[in-house]
């Protein structure tokens, strides 16, 4: 039985090699697994592609060291009530 104490449920999205595609996968860590002592940090995929992602100008992800900047992405309406249903679940 996984215990789910202090989890950090995050949704990622993977750029597809030869495709203009994205994959939403689901990351959580720590996850405690019964019988080892480590957290374990587990991906699972949705088997969802995105094909046209909103990049939110607003929100930078980072910035690297020659001034290029990356942003974080709008997150659509069904992945976030994804995300709340399994804040719920967790309590």
């Amino acid at each position: 039985m996984k215990q789910l104490n202090r989890t950090k449920v995050t949704v990622r999205i993977r750029k597809a090699i030869f495709r203009n595609e994205w994959y939403l996968c689901i990351e959580s860590y720590p996850v405690f697994v019964q019988g080892q002592k480590k957290p374990q940090r587990i991906v699972e995929a949705l088997n969802r592609t995105i094909t046209s992602i909103i990049w939110d100008k607003k929100r930078t992800a980072r910035t690297e060291a020659d001034g290029t900047k990356t942003y974080k992405c709008h997150v659509p309406k069904y992945v976030d009530s994804f995300l709340q249903f399994l804040n719920t679940r967790q309590k």
